[in-house]
């Protein structure tokens, strides 16, 4: 009885679900949603375990710990949808899985800033919005929605 179950352990391990990151930055945070505090960050072409299916979301460790991504994050967008001028800003900011509020929420990246620079535009604004999420997102953001009027806690 014991060899089956050892048997039946191992095919187990080996069927855990295994996703790939195939956009350039993917932020892994603590709740699912873009206020969360970031627990990590994925490069392209990294492998995470998926430890868990939440609806769209997918629960996954990094550097040993427990955070979620919304499995549409994990890949660039088609051009299903969005108008050229639209992909073609999501290709310039490093190829982010979208151009909306999500995108927003990762903050700026390397490219977004050096297309910015080479164009002579100014990243001031962006920048100020940044550090006004900064100022509610982590733990006060948290906090905010167990008071149950927003977020995954609202009734």
């Amino acid at each position: 009885m014991l060899p089956m179950a050892l048997l039946l352990g191992g095919i187990g391990a080996a069927m855990a679900e295994e996703v790939t990151v195939q956009v350039q930055t993917l932020v892994v945070r603590s709740g699912k949603g873009s206020m969360y505090p970031p627990v990590g960050q994925a490069k392209k072409d990294q492998k995470l375990a998926v430890t868990e299916r939440q609806g769209d979301w997918l629960k996954v460790k990094i550097d040993g710990k427990d955070g979620f991504v919304k499995e549409t994050a994990l890949k660039p967008a088609g051009a299903t949808g969005l108008s050229a001028a639209m992909e073609g800003a999501a290709n310039l900011t490093g190829g982010t899985s979208d151009v909306g509020a999500s995108a927003a929420a990762r903050g700026l990246t390397d490219d977004a800033e050096g297309y910015a620079s080479a164009k002579g535009m100014s990243t001031a604004g962006v920048e100020q919005m940044i550090k006004n999420r900064d100022r509610v997102a982590g733990q006060r953001w948290i906090e905010f929605t167990k008071e149950g009027r927003v977020g995954p806690s609202k009734p």
